[in-house]
């Protein structure tokens, strides 16, 4: 009966092991801005990278609405499970601003 515990046991344990070795999901974001919107790119593997657009500006209403455009899309991926990594930029091209962000989803145990 021990023996058949400890089989058990073994079985299990090697059951849940590749769950755990298995890499993370990582999405990239890329923001491209501008003086007149934004553009959020945001890329899943091999499939073509979504794209939204956001209108931006100095006054309160166009900040206001870009701050909702943002958030909206924040809180899509850390709602799907995606946490923030890491974060490079903003480099400046010009009248554009490139920002990057990457965010990973822990794999199910």
């Amino acid at each position: 009966m021990r023996k058949l515990f400890c089989v058990v046991g073994c079985l299990i344990v090697l059951s849940r092991a590749p769950a755990l070795a298995a890499e993370p999901a990582v999405v990239v974001v890329q923001v491209v801005e501008n003086s007149m919107e934004a553009d959020i790119f945001i890329a899943r593997g091999e499939s073509t990278p979504e794209h939204i657009e956001i209108p931006v500006g100095i006054t309160d209403k166009k900040a206001a609405a870009a701050a909702v455009g943002y958030q909206r899309v924040l809180a899509r991926l850390y709602a799907e499970g995606y946490v923030l990594q890491g974060s490079s930029g903003p480099r400046t091209d010009g009248a554009f601003r490139t920002t990057t962000y990457i965010f990973v989803k822990a794999p199910k145990a």
